[in-house]
């Protein structure tokens, strides 16, 4: 019963024009690429999903994130439409994130984002050689993408907060939880990831998955009453081990999987005007991290 209060909670901050206008996307972000993967507009297209209410949209908070795409020759648009065989036709990268059912709130009971037909039909896709960008982050969107996820082998995708028990920044090098992989390593003419820094998020258990970003002993699990309530008595769970971030093959496919969705844009506190993504302390690296994932996902040369 808390976790479902705590879930319509949720969802009432969400839905309110005030929590819409506290964060907003940074026009003043440096998404420049220094040497573009391909010819302006030439490059793989890449769809970022705006048929799912979702909180991170292209002409929304990841316009800096399309944005250093583009510079770097990707094709980049949103598509509102629901996952079919014909929508995800000549899509060569899908981006969602922060998807949500806009019904939760109406039916009295948390739901996914997404129908089985269309988690059917984007599995399908992935089979045949699609490639998914999924990003879920804390409550309430990790549930809503929950039963996706599982699709590609999420066992467990957490709805709680996942915070450093410090209250440090959330800073991930290769000795503490980025992991050493393609993505991380870079190829192609890459530059190689080291640290990376993340916004709060989710975390989640796929036990088949190739590990990218992966929490440690100073990570816990929180699960306040209500959204960003945090009580001496609100559950803290250990998180040591669970993923933040992981990569995988599926038939001819690749997937990445996330549960933090600021550090690849760069986003504004409306009151306060502090950076979150791009531009942030400690994230120097993050937009080098998208140019390599997106670049794995899509089979650049080298990768």
């Amino acid at each position: 019963m808390r976790r479902f209060l705590y879930l319509l909670a949720a969802l009432a901050v969400f839905a309110t024009p005030l929590a819409q206008a506290q964060q907003r996307a940074n026009p003043k972000a440096d998404v420049s690429v220094a040497r573009p993967t391909w010819p302006t507009g030439t490059g793989p297209r890449v769809v970022i999903d705006a048929g799912h209410a979702n909180f991170h949209q292209v002409d929304g908070r990841y316009a800096p994130f399309a944005a250093l795409l583009r510079n770097d020759g990707f094709r980049v648009e949103g598509q509102d439409k629901p996952f079919t065989t014909e929508s995800l036709a000549g899509i060569d990268v899908l981006v969602v994130v922060n998807a949500i059912n806009p019904l939760t709130k109406k039916e009295g009971r948390p739901l996914s984002a997404f129908t089985d037909d269309e988690i059917a039909a984007a599995k399908t896709w992935v089979e045949g050689g699609g490639r998914l960008l999924l990003v879920a982050d804390h409550m309430p969107f990790a549930y809503a993408s929950a039963k996706l996820g599982a699709a590609f082998g999420v066992t467990e995708w957490d709805d709680g907060f996942a915070m450093q028990n410090n209250k440090a920044l959330d800073l991930f090098d290769r000795s503490s939880g980025l992991a050493d992989q393609p993505i991380t390593r870079g190829a192609g003419g890459d530059s190689p990831v080291t640290k990376i820094r993340t916004f709060t998020g989710s975390a989640f258990v796929a036990p088949g998955a190739t590990p990218l970003i992966v929490l440690d002993k100073r990570f816990e699990v929180l699960t306040p009453d209500k959204p960003w309530d945090f009580q001496p008595s609100t559950p803290h769970i250990p998180a040591d081990g669970l993923l933040q971030g992981a990569s995988l093959t599926l038939g001819k496919g690749r997937v990445v999987l996330l549960g933090e969705a600021a550090f690849m844009t760069s986003q504004l506190k409306a009151d306060t005007g502090e950076v979150a993504g791009f531009g942030a302390e400690g994230a120097e690296q993050n937009p080098q991290f998208v140019l390599n994932m997106m670049h794995w996902l899509a089979g650049a040369p080298g990768y």
